[in-house]
């Protein structure tokens, strides 16, 4: 068991998810020798830090403030209580010196002479996470944390936001306020479920539904499983490469495939049969999840007829009963206009005659689309670095299609 200070874990939180340690906060009413204890035993020598560490940009600006904050604990002395293994591992961070100024090796520094600046590099990052209890949340004041009854996701991403021409190698925040809302709801949403979601990217979001699903659902059931696709080869090797790190759960859940699904198959009617084949005939999801789907408005018609194709009610065998599908849909809302071009494709597609948000029940010939802005979490449990934060402007929704009595 380890037990830390609220304190404590957010610095925990911040250095294994690589926020900016100018955002994070010290300590000062702790004592110093539980904090430098922690430095060292939580962080530097810390087995799963070992396999998994931030990268190295990040870490020097990391112990570059922990340092300086370690040598304001005890005025004058404080530099000879800092374990020298900190300032080791610090030092360890350097370059090393670059060619000299006129050197042949032009290709390293600008005209100017000066060293070029080398762009951000692959990154391991952690998150922690639990299901909620009955008792505190970490977040309560001058509470104290048993990191033990949290779960991690770890994965290997992109610190850019767009790598070898695609924005998939890093997690984005619609990923976060869809996760926390299935970590939520695991009962309702996956236990004994079969799971797809649509552009996977590098696999946060599965992992907590193959995790989910490894704590909620019996074992040894044929019921579950999770699909994760994504029309990247590249990308989706690393969601799988992700998801089957041993730091996780998800490493635990052998029910999990990946599928290239390219979302305009939909619209083809030589491709469609296939499209259908492996929607409705192999992978057969009572529930779909996407997560920052709705970027590009030329990719939304393509997005809709999928969705409309994995709604397609599962018909139970040996029997005329129906189950009816859903899916969920977290949307950053970064232009209004590409928001209400995704909201009134949806209409066409399933000839619906109008909408009105955030709750909306709208009817055609036999069935009829459910389309509901779900409430989500002010803030959620992971700590985001490249959108600020702005849960504002994510948007949750829930479709699903149903017969109804006309």
């Amino acid at each position: 068991m380890t037990l830390l200070t609220l304190e404590l874990f957010e610095i925990l939180r911040g250095f294994s998810s690589l926020v900016p340690p100018n955002s994070l906060i010290f300590p000062t009413r702790l004592s110093s020798s539980l904090i430098h204890d922690f430095f060292l035993t939580s962080i530097l020598t810390s087995p799963h830090f070992k396999i998994f560490p931030p990268s190295v940009q990040y870490q020097k600006q990391f112990w570059k403030w922990a340092i300086t904050h370690l040598e304001t604990l005890d005025g004058d002395e404080a530099s000879a209580s800092t374990d020298p293994r900190i300032y080791d591992h610090y030092i360890s961070l350097m370059p090393p010196p670059g060619p000299a100024l006129g050197s042949a090796k032009i290709d390293s520094r600008c005209l100017q002479g000066l060293p070029l600046q080398v762009p951000p590099s692959q990154s391991y990052v952690t998150h922690f996470w639990r299901v909620p209890s009955e008792g505190p949340e970490y977040h309560v004041p001058g509470g104290t944390i048993n990191t033990t009854e949290y779960e991690t996701v770890t994965l290997l991403e992109s610190r850019t936001t767009i790598e070898s021409g695609t924005t998939g190698l890093r997690t984005w925040l619609a990923s976060f306020v869809l996760s926390e809302y299935l970590i939520n709801h695991p009962a309702d949403l996956v236990r004994n479920k079969r799971i797809l979601e649509l552009g996977s990217g590098i696999g946060f979001l599965g992992i907590i539904v193959a995790s989910l699903q490894q704590d909620v659902s019996p074992k040894n059931t044929s019921n579950i499983g999770l699909c994760m696709s994504d029309i990247n080869e590249d990308i989706l090797q690393r969601c799988k490469e992700n998801i089957q790190l041993s730091s996780s759960e998800s490493a635990l859940n052998r029910n999990i495939s990946y599928r290239i699904i390219d979302w305009s198959s939909a619209l083809d009617p030589e491709t469609l049969p296939s499209l259908y084949q492996l929607i409705q005939g192999e992978i057969n999801a009572d529930l779909v999840l996407g997560a920052d789907l709705v970027f590009d408005p030329t990719l939304i018609p393509a997005l809709i007829a999928t969705i409309k194709l994995c709604l397609q009610p599962k018909h139970v065998s040996s029997t005329s009963k129906t189950i009816p599908k859903m899916a969920l849909i977290s949307v950053t809302v970064r232009n209004q206009n590409t928001l209400t071009t995704f909201l009134s494709l949806a209409q066409g597609a399933f000839f619906l005659s109008s909408y009105n948000l955030p709750l909306l029940t709208l009817k055609y010939t036999g069935e009829h689309l459910r389309v509901e802005e779900l409430k989500k979490q002010s803030q959620t449990l992971f700590l985001e670095t490249i959108e600020n934060n702005n849960h504002d402007n994510v948007k949750l929704f829930r479709f699903s299609l149903q017969n109804v009595s006309m």
